[in-house]
This record gives structure tokens, sequence and C-alpha cells, in this order.
């Protein structure tokens, strides 16, 4: 079956972790369009402040390659995907370089799927089969700019692969068409499979619903404008994103555990 997919734009899904900038001591943040209509990557680093302080991660529909630039206890991990917030645990005083990568990309050497990955943190090296020496390097660099070019030089087309030809692949670029705003009826009349197919295909290729993919999107497309845009304003919101009214907006933040879109706009002028 050949499923013709709109011109979507894939650069405009722009996910954002909001307490990595907020509880740090700096965030730095690139974000780097491929070839081919690819889904942007978002490359980022932050350094933690020197007391323990709990950093709260939420849903946002990648995979991120976490690294701990700290030369005595260097590190990688890769994080998947969160159905909730929670908290993880980051190392006081330490340098952490990041890949976002949304799901669009393929992780070509990775030894698990995405669905064992689902709500997992799990060390880069028992996941993916790659050269030691390239953590090394990107942990022995000062620049932030320096380390994005050793990952693309080294990694970036080893480990990354995009295309968009599964049932998956095809609802998830409607889905960022929409911003997350669409029915599961119409989502699956639009890639040509029923909803129990492609609610079977998502829950065994990556782990959730096809409806809860499609909440995730319209939570980040929702945090991106309360954070990103100080013109917006709540009802802005409401409306670009398709929920119903108030109530339905912050139902849905406090379903995936985080604060109300009330109290994250009254933050977002106290951010470092």
């Amino acid at each position: 079956m050949v499923i013709c997919l709109p011109n979507v734009n894939n650069n405009s899904y722009l996910p954002s972790q909001p307490e990595f900038q907020s509880y740090t001591e700096y965030y730095v943040e690139h974000r780097e369009k491929g070839l081919k209509n690819e889904p942007v990557l978002i490359f980022y680093q932050f350094k933690m402040r020197d007391i323990k302080e709990k950093v709260t991660v939420v849903p946002d529909g990648c995979i991120d390659i976490l690294i701990s630039c700290d030369e005595r206890l260097p590190g990688a991990k890769v994080c998947g995907n969160v159905s909730k917030s929670k908290c993880i645990n980051l190392i006081p005083n330490t340098t952490y370089f990041g890949i976002r990568i949304p799901y669009l990309y393929h992780i070509q050497k990775m030894d698990y799927t995405l669905k064992e990955l689902h709500d997992q943190e799990l060390p880069l090296i028992e996941l993916i089969s790659m050269d030691n020496t390239i953590v090394e390097r990107i942990v022995g660099e000062e620049y932030f700019i320096k380390r994005i070019d050793i990952f693309n030089r080294t990694l970036r087309n080893i480990l990354l692969d995009f295309h968009t030809s599964s049932p998956v692949e095809q609802a998830i670029h409607f889905l960022y068409s929409t911003r997350g705003n669409i029915s599961m009826n119409q989502l699956a009349s639009e890639v040509g499979y029923s909803t129990r197919y492609l609610r079977k295909q998502f829950e065994t290729h990556i782990g959730i619903s096809p409806k809860l993919f499609s909440k995730i999107i319209r939570f980040q497309c929702s945090l991106n404008m309360l954070l990103n845009n100080n013109h917006s304003t709540i009802d802005d919101v409401i409306y670009e994103n398709g929920y119903y009214d108030q109530s339905h907006l912050i139902n849905e933040f406090r379903d995936f555990g985080y604060i109300t879109p009330y109290r994250l706009t009254g933050r977002r002028y106290q951010r470092i």
C-alpha cells in the first residue's frame, strides 16, 4: 500500500524538557535540521548546580542520549520516552551533553527495541554497538559546538536513519502535522489501516498507544507555546492545540504528572 503523506515540515516539532533549563546552572541548545525533511535533532548541554536537586523529565516522544562530561566519572546512557513525568538522578556540579532524537529516526545499531526502552534509562554501552572512545572524545572536548561536531562526524550517519514507510512512522508524520489534534478514527483513515491494527503496531513497536502518543505531541506543542512565546495566552494554547476548554488543558498536564499551565507561565519569567 502506498500512502501519500502530506507535505509536512517535520522540523516544526520541537520537544523540550523545561527543568533542564530552570533547575540547572546554565542551559544551551542547538537545533539542527537534517536532509529530506528529517525531524530536528536537538543537541543540548547543561551544568547541574553544586547541590543535589531533583530534576523532572516529562513525556516528549523522543529518545535521549545523555552523556556525563565529568572526566573523573564519565558515562553515557540512553533514556526512553516516559508516559508520566518522573525525577531522574543527575550528579551535582556536573556538565551533561545530550542529543534528543524524535521517533521518526531509527537508531540502527541498538540492540533493544523502542518498546523495551520505554520508560527506561540504560547504559549506552549495553544498547549500541559502537567505538567506546567516541564518548571519551566527547567528554574530553571543552566546547559544546565541538561536541556536536564529534557526534555528527562519528555517530550520526552510523546510528541514525530516517524514513516514513511503516504504519507507525506514517501515523507519527500525521500527528506532527496536526500537533496531535486528530481523532484515532481519522488518523487510521489517513494512513489506510484500521484503528485496531494501528494501535497494535504502536504498542508492538514503541510500547504505547497512538492516542497516548498524540497526547504527548499536543502536550509538547503546548509547552513550547507557554515557554517560548511571551505573547501566547492560555486561550491561545487551547485554541491552537485543540483543547475543549481550560479544564481539558489542565487535566492533560496533570495526566502527565506535571504542574498546571498557570503555574508554568508564572515561572516562565523566573528561569535562569
